[in-house]
């Protein structure tokens, strides 16, 4: 039974709509996903601000045109679902890349064959999906980068205060040094 021509009109305008405020998705193979584990993979990516919307190819045709997204068209094919975060989230890419990777090291669960995706709008293939999931969290790299700015800040503090104290010793030596000599002079 073919859809009514408004409904899908309906439907790509719909997520031609949500793709366009998205910099980043990925477009996957769910063919076979059961429904429960469907659900599932929607509750895990709700969680961290993203969604999965399962498109027919030629409605996601029309919707990835719309959208600015025409180098995800040459990867539909069989059963497609796109995963975007939302409002544009900036490191929704590395979210999404690391539910679908930790999804597809499950042996309970179908597993999802990555097709390719947009990062920034630009297209990224299917290989990098892994790559960026090994990307730590933008809070975990932060911390990163200010322990490596701290890091010679610490040494360089470390060894003026080392410096000042061997000089006080030394001079709290010397002082001491001249009163026991002036008391033995007295």
């Amino acid at each position: 039974m073919k859809l009514p021509k408004k409904l899908n009109t309906l439907l790509v305008d719909d997520l031609g709509t949500r793709l366009e405020k998205v910099q980043d998705c990925l477009l996957v193979g769910c063919d076979g996903l059961p429904a429960s584990q469907a659900f599932a993979l929607r509750t895990k990516l709700r969680a961290g601000g993203s969604r999965m919307r399962v498109v027919k190819n030629t409605l996601a045709r029309v919707a990835f045109d719309k959208a600015g997204l025409k180098t995800l068209i040459p990867q539909l094919g069989g059963a497609s679902a796109v995963l975007y975060g939302n409002d544009g989230a900036a490191d929704a890419i590395l979210a999404i890349s690391k539910v679908v990777t930790e999804w597809n090291k499950d042996k309970a669960v179908k597993p999802l064959t990555v097709k390719g995706g947009v990062m920034g709008r630009v297209a990224i293939a299917a290989k990098d999906v892994e790559r960026l999931a090994s990307i730590p969290a933008k809070p975990v790299l932060m911390a990163q980068l200010a322990g490596a700015i701290n890091g010679p800040a610490r040494s360089i503090a470390g060894g003026v205060a080392g410096v000042s104290r061997k000089l006080a010793v030394a001079l709290n030596a010397v002082a001491e040094q001249k009163q026991k000599a002036g008391a033995a002079a007295a």
